[in-house]
């Protein structure tokens, strides 16, 4: 959860990343502002005091229009245009 919260508002993981069963990735879903540009990478602190750089691979991006800030559609699609 707290590499969620370096890109928005994280809501949860998935039990393969609670299980820890892949090793080196987590699953974690992310409530992100589609206006505002997504960090990658990010830095990550350990409680261990490891320090590292994570890239970070968006799988399920909607579309958004960045001209009336609508999900569902692009610029290039946009009928306010």
């Amino acid at each position: 959860m707290s590499m969620g919260k370096t890109v928005c508002y994280p809501i949860g993981v998935d039990k393969h990343t609670l299980e820890r069963d892949f090793g080196y990735y987590a699953s974690v879903l992310v409530d992100v502002d589609l206006s505002k540009p997504i960090r990658n990478p990010i830095w990550v602190e350990e409680e261990e005091g490891i320090s590292f750089v994570q890239d970070i691979e968006v799988v399920k991006m909607p579309k958004f229009c960045g001209h009336c800030k609508s999900v569902g559609h692009l610029v290039v699609e946009c009928k306010v245009l």
